[in-house]
């Protein structure tokens, strides 16, 4: 079993203090770029130990039989949340990969999440919280469509991607793009992209999902990656308000 790591080597915020590692935009909603997020020894192990496709579908099939969870164009992945961490999911995870995932489920880490995007106390005021990871991949496009676009919901309060690039990919496409959705003055809906960030190796974006008016949405979306030997891998953050019924 390998050695645990330093916690500042696997923190995905270690870097978001650092001015060169970081681009911030702060209109409409508060967006974190973060490069080279946590330390190149540690990522390079935790690209190397990454749970493979197969072991991902087998072990999602084995959770839910019935689940057809492999198509063109999804996300074929495994989800942990802090109420419930990775007890049903260590086969697939290494050591290191537990610890990953631990810290990122802890409330240490949540409490960096919140003063680092500066999300707003009322918020957060009387509300239990949870984190969601997903560890997964995106499947190639095997035709030609545009990419799903997906809402950001109310209940959840950042989101993020940590993007893990394998350096043999040459394959086009995977790119982040944010988007922001608002009423102009005749009452039309205008989306208007933010920014895109490209797919690459050991970088967190994580927004703060804060909208100015009450019918205005952030949404975001990959740009498409043809049929090729590589899939898109990358994990997920919701930081999320527990609806009532669910306490």
């Amino acid at each position: 079993m390998s050695k645990n790591k330093q916690i500042k080597d696997i923190d995905l915020l270690t870097q978001s203090s650092k001015i060169d590692n970081v681009m911030k935009i702060v209109d409409p909603y508060t967006i974190f770029v973060i490069n080279n997020s946590i330390d190149k020894i540690s990522y390079k192990q935790l690209a190397d130990e990454y749970p493979s496709l197969k072991d991902i579908i087998l072990h999602e099939k084995k959770i839910s039989p019935n689940n057809n969870i492999v198509y063109s164009n999804s996300r074929c992945q495994v989800t942990i949340n802090k109420r419930i961490g990775i007890d049903k999911h260590q086969d697939i995870f290494s050591s290191l990969w537990k610890q990953f995932l631990e810290y990122h489920l802890s409330n240490i880490f949540i409490s960096n999440l919140i003063k680092t995007l500066e999300i707003n106390q009322n918020e957060i005021k009387d509300k239990k919280l949870d984190i969601e990871i997903t560890v997964g991949y995106n499947l190639p496009v095997c035709y030609d469509y545009i990419p799903f676009v997906e809402d950001i919901s109310d209940d959840i309060l950042c989101y993020g991607w940590f993007l893990m690039r394998n350096d043999s990919d040459t394959s086009k496409g995977g790119n982040l793009e944010l988007n922001y959705s608002s009423y102009d003055n005749s009452n039309q809906m205008i989306t208007k992209k933010i920014t895109t960030i490209p797919y690459q190796k050991n970088c967190f974006i994580v927004i703060n999902n804060t909208i100015k008016q009450k019918y205005d949405s952030i949404s975001f979306s990959f740009t498409k990656r043809q049929i090729s030997i590589n899939t898109h891998k990358y994990l997920t953050f919701k930081l999320k308000k527990i609806k009532e019924n669910n306490q």
